[in-house]
Protein backbone atom coordinates (compact mmCIF):
# COMPACT_ATOMS: atom_id res chain seq x y z
CA UNK A 1 0.00 0.00 0.00
CA UNK A 2 1.27 3.81 -1.13
CA UNK A 3 1.79 6.02 1.29
CA UNK A 4 -1.33 8.14 1.52
CA UNK A 5 -1.70 11.57 0.17
CA UNK A 6 -3.39 14.87 1.33
CA UNK A 7 -2.83 18.13 0.45
CA UNK A 8 -1.01 20.38 2.61
CA UNK A 9 -0.24 17.08 4.91
CA UNK A 10 2.61 15.03 5.68
CA UNK A 11 2.01 11.33 6.52
CA UNK A 12 4.33 9.27 8.16
CA UNK A 13 4.24 4.97 8.42
CA UNK A 14 3.87 4.22 12.62
CA UNK A 15 3.49 0.56 12.18
CA UNK A 16 2.77 -2.33 9.10
CA UNK A 17 2.50 -6.16 8.71
CA UNK A 18 1.81 -8.27 6.13
CA UNK A 19 1.98 -11.80 6.13
CA UNK A 20 0.48 -14.73 3.50
CA UNK A 21 -2.60 -17.01 4.66
CA UNK A 22 -3.95 -19.78 3.38
CA UNK A 23 -7.30 -20.10 1.98
CA UNK A 24 -9.98 -22.79 2.36
CA UNK A 25 -9.89 -23.03 -1.13
CA UNK A 26 -6.10 -23.96 -1.23
CA UNK A 27 -4.69 -20.71 -2.77
CA UNK A 28 -3.53 -18.02 -0.53
CA UNK A 29 -3.62 -14.05 0.16
CA UNK A 30 -2.03 -11.34 1.92
CA UNK A 31 -3.18 -10.07 5.43
CA UNK A 32 -2.30 -6.56 5.86
CA UNK A 33 -2.53 -3.38 7.87
CA UNK A 34 -1.04 -0.02 8.24
CA UNK A 35 -1.19 2.17 10.90
CA UNK A 36 0.10 6.07 8.60
CA UNK A 37 -0.25 9.64 11.09
CA UNK A 38 0.29 13.18 10.77
CA UNK A 39 2.25 14.58 13.41
CA UNK A 40 1.49 18.08 14.86
CA UNK A 41 -1.21 18.42 12.20
CA UNK A 42 -4.38 20.75 12.34
CA UNK A 43 -7.69 19.78 11.54
CA UNK A 44 -8.92 18.80 8.27
CA UNK A 45 -11.77 20.52 6.67
CA UNK A 46 -14.78 17.55 5.92
CA UNK A 47 -13.70 17.96 1.95
CA UNK A 48 -10.07 17.07 2.31
CA UNK A 49 -9.81 13.86 -0.30
CA UNK A 50 -7.07 11.58 1.22
CA UNK A 51 -5.93 8.67 -1.42
CA UNK A 52 -3.19 6.12 -1.24
CA UNK A 53 -3.12 3.05 -4.21
CA UNK A 54 -2.90 -0.48 -3.44
CA UNK A 55 -0.06 -2.87 -4.70
CA UNK A 56 -0.80 -5.90 -3.73
CA UNK A 57 -2.06 -7.53 -7.15
CA UNK A 58 -0.33 -10.25 -8.64
CA UNK A 59 1.38 -11.49 -5.40
CA UNK A 60 -1.02 -14.39 -4.47
CA UNK A 61 -3.89 -16.04 -5.89
CA UNK A 62 -7.23 -14.55 -6.60
CA UNK A 63 -6.12 -11.14 -4.06
CA UNK A 64 -8.44 -8.89 -3.93
CA UNK A 65 -7.37 -5.30 -3.20
CA UNK A 66 -10.17 -4.35 -0.44
CA UNK A 67 -9.02 -1.38 1.24
CA UNK A 68 -10.72 0.05 4.33
CA UNK A 69 -9.64 3.33 5.75
CA UNK A 70 -10.31 4.77 8.78
CA UNK A 71 -9.31 8.57 9.66
CA UNK A 72 -9.09 9.30 13.28
CA UNK A 73 -8.30 12.04 15.40
CA UNK A 74 -6.98 13.19 18.27
CA UNK A 75 -5.68 15.47 20.54
CA UNK A 76 -3.26 16.14 23.25
CA UNK A 77 -0.40 14.31 21.84
CA UNK A 78 3.93 15.44 21.49
CA UNK A 79 4.45 17.83 18.81
CA UNK A 80 7.55 15.79 17.55
CA UNK A 81 8.39 12.35 18.01
CA UNK A 82 5.07 11.28 18.62
CA UNK A 83 5.69 7.25 18.26
CA UNK A 84 6.64 6.14 21.35
CA UNK A 85 6.55 2.00 20.52
CA UNK A 86 5.68 -0.34 18.26
CA UNK A 87 4.47 -4.13 18.04
CA UNK A 88 3.51 -6.44 15.29
CA UNK A 89 2.65 -10.29 15.22
CA UNK A 90 0.56 -13.05 13.61
CA UNK A 91 -1.14 -15.99 14.84
CA UNK A 92 -3.90 -18.05 14.62
CA UNK A 93 -6.11 -18.42 17.19
CA UNK A 94 -9.67 -16.99 18.80
CA UNK A 95 -7.65 -14.22 21.10
CA UNK A 96 -5.01 -11.60 18.97
CA UNK A 97 -2.59 -9.92 20.55
CA UNK A 98 0.40 -7.42 19.23
CA UNK A 99 2.43 -8.76 22.19
CA UNK A 100 2.66 -7.01 25.37
CA UNK A 101 4.10 -3.40 24.28
CA UNK A 102 6.02 -0.85 26.67
CA UNK A 103 5.54 2.67 26.81
CA UNK A 104 8.23 5.43 28.92
CA UNK A 105 5.37 7.41 29.64
CA UNK A 106 1.92 8.58 29.45
CA UNK A 107 0.26 7.35 25.98
CA UNK A 108 -2.34 6.77 23.81
CA UNK A 109 -1.97 2.79 22.79
CA UNK A 110 -3.92 2.13 19.60
CA UNK A 111 -4.72 -1.45 18.50
CA UNK A 112 -5.41 -2.68 14.76
CA UNK A 113 -6.39 -6.08 14.37
CA UNK A 114 -6.96 -7.91 10.85
CA UNK A 115 -9.12 -11.46 11.50
CA UNK A 116 -9.51 -14.04 8.99
CA UNK A 117 -12.79 -15.24 7.38
CA UNK A 118 -14.10 -17.33 10.31
CA UNK A 119 -16.51 -14.24 11.06
CA UNK A 120 -20.31 -15.53 11.37
CA UNK A 121 -23.33 -12.99 12.64
CA UNK A 122 -23.34 -14.56 15.61
CA UNK A 123 -19.81 -13.59 16.39
CA UNK A 124 -18.48 -10.12 18.19
CA UNK A 125 -15.01 -8.22 19.03
CA UNK A 126 -14.28 -8.30 22.66
CA UNK A 127 -12.11 -5.20 23.45
CA UNK A 128 -9.07 -6.26 25.69
CA UNK A 129 -8.95 -5.06 29.44
CA UNK A 130 -8.87 -1.17 29.93
CA UNK A 131 -9.55 -0.62 26.60
CA UNK A 132 -12.20 1.13 24.37
CA UNK A 133 -13.77 -0.24 21.07
CA UNK A 134 -13.21 2.30 18.26
CA UNK A 135 -14.58 -0.30 15.10
CA UNK A 136 -15.17 -3.06 14.03
CA UNK A 137 -15.83 -3.70 10.11
CA UNK A 138 -16.23 -6.17 7.56
CA UNK A 139 -14.75 -6.42 4.21
CA UNK A 140 -16.43 -8.77 1.70
CA UNK A 141 -17.29 -10.96 4.54
CA UNK A 142 -13.63 -12.14 4.76
CA UNK A 143 -11.90 -10.43 6.74
CA UNK A 144 -12.57 -8.21 10.07
CA UNK A 145 -10.69 -5.23 11.67
CA UNK A 146 -11.11 -4.70 15.01
CA UNK A 147 -9.94 -1.45 16.42
CA UNK A 148 -9.17 -0.19 20.13
CA UNK A 149 -7.06 2.22 21.98
CA UNK A 150 -6.96 2.80 25.39
CA UNK A 151 -5.31 5.76 27.35
CA UNK A 152 -2.01 4.40 29.53
CA UNK A 153 -2.06 6.33 32.51
CA UNK A 154 1.89 5.65 33.46
CA UNK A 155 4.44 3.83 32.20
CA UNK A 156 4.99 0.30 31.57
CA UNK A 157 3.88 -3.03 29.58
CA UNK A 158 0.10 -2.91 28.66
CA UNK A 159 -0.75 -5.88 26.91
CA UNK A 160 -2.93 -5.32 23.43
CA UNK A 161 -5.58 -8.40 23.12
CA UNK A 162 -8.48 -8.22 22.06
CA UNK A 163 -10.99 -11.53 21.14
CA UNK A 164 -13.05 -12.76 19.12
CA UNK A 165 -16.83 -14.94 20.78
CA UNK A 166 -18.48 -16.63 18.40
CA UNK A 167 -15.45 -17.32 16.09
CA UNK A 168 -13.51 -20.75 15.35
CA UNK A 169 -9.66 -19.99 15.13
CA UNK A 170 -8.97 -17.75 12.56
CA UNK A 171 -5.14 -16.93 11.29
CA UNK A 172 -4.82 -12.79 12.18
CA UNK A 173 -2.18 -9.92 12.20
CA UNK A 174 -1.89 -7.68 14.66
CA UNK A 175 -0.38 -3.83 15.51
CA UNK A 176 -0.12 -1.71 18.35
CA UNK A 177 1.00 1.71 18.44
CA UNK A 178 2.13 3.48 21.43
CA UNK A 179 1.67 7.63 20.94
CA UNK A 180 2.94 9.88 23.60
CA UNK A 181 0.96 12.91 25.05
CA UNK A 182 1.99 16.12 25.17
CA UNK A 183 4.45 17.34 27.94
Amino acid sequence: MSTPSTPGFIWQLGATILTPVSSDAGGYYYNLISLYYIENADSMASDVVTTLASNLSGLATGTDDDITIDLIEWNGASNSGVVDSTKTATGDSTVQSAGNIVTTQPDLIFVMVSTGDNWTADSRAIPGAGYTELDVATADDNFVFNMQYMLAATPGTNDTAVSDEGVDPATWVALAVAFSAAP
